[in-house]
């Protein structure tokens, strides 16, 4: 039984996409954020705190893609 998921990009996909995203999205700043997946009830804790903060950088970390924020 194979543990292969269709899904997972790999590794030079993601440094592909990290590349093609970093000179688009750094220095903007956030607008608006909020979970497109998420159930009706409460809001997600914290992921209001990110509109208004600017994106840093675009950097991965394994096959994260990583966008440190800040004011």
């Amino acid at each position: 039984m194979s543990c292969y998921h269709a899904d997972m990009p790999e590794l030079p996909e993601v440094e592909t996409v990290r590349r093609e995203l970093a000179p688009w999205l750094q220095g903007l700043a956030i607008l608006e954020a909020r979970r497109v997946d998420a159930p009706p009830g409460p809001k997600y804790h914290g992921l209001e705190r990110a509109q208004g903060q600017r994106i840093t950088a675009v950097s991965r970390l394994g096959k994260f893609i990583v966008m440190p924020l800040s004011k």
